[in-house]
């Protein structure tokens, strides 16, 4: 697809309002190259821009769908929204950062045009049996009795 292209199902001109939401819609419809937004991608302060709830997942998704070398897991996410998005369809981009057999970097990024609006980048680490070396556990300090688990904390004030 060319950078010109735009996606077959483009989103409607009508603005969307939060009576419009639909709880068994999917925010989002994969288009090729494109993410077109639905009804529920609103945020919830202005309805012509997405929210960002509903970009960290799907930037989440277009990580966890690039291959690996070895069965990895995700093990840390740090979400960029670099300015407010669109409720537009907007062209997604992924790239491998680092790619390795016991850790891949991934980055996932939605553009208009030159302009990007958020991106994801990903560490995945290579799943693993634990070391040969016993986990070695500390017993908690003398004279004080363990913590009553259904002991009401309410928190603390503090006053100057």
């Amino acid at each position: 697809m060319s950078t010109d292209s735009t996606p077959s199902n483009t989103a409607s001109s009508a603005l969307p309002t939060h009576a419009d939401a639909d709880d068994g819609a999917a925010p989002y419809v994969i288009d090729g190259d494109f993410v077109v937004p639905g009804v529920n991608a609103a945020g919830g302060w202005d309805t012509r821009l997405q929210s960002g709830h509903v970009l960290s997942p799907l930037l989440a998704h277009l990580v966890e769908t690039v291959p690996t070398l070895t069965p990895m897991l995700t093990t840390r996410c740090i979400v960029d929204l670099t300015r407010a998005v669109p409720m537009k369809p907007l062209r997604w981009r992924r790239e491998i950062v680092r790619e390795g057999k016991k850790l891949q970097v991934v980055r996932a990024s939605l553009y208009d045009g030159d302009i990007e609006y958020a991106s994801l980048t990903a560490l995945r680490a290579r799943f693993a049996e634990s070391p040969a070396v016993p986990l070695r556990t500390w017993p908690g300090p003398e004279g004080v009795a363990p913590m009553n688990a259904e002991l009401d904390i309410k928190g603390y004030e503090i006053r100057v």
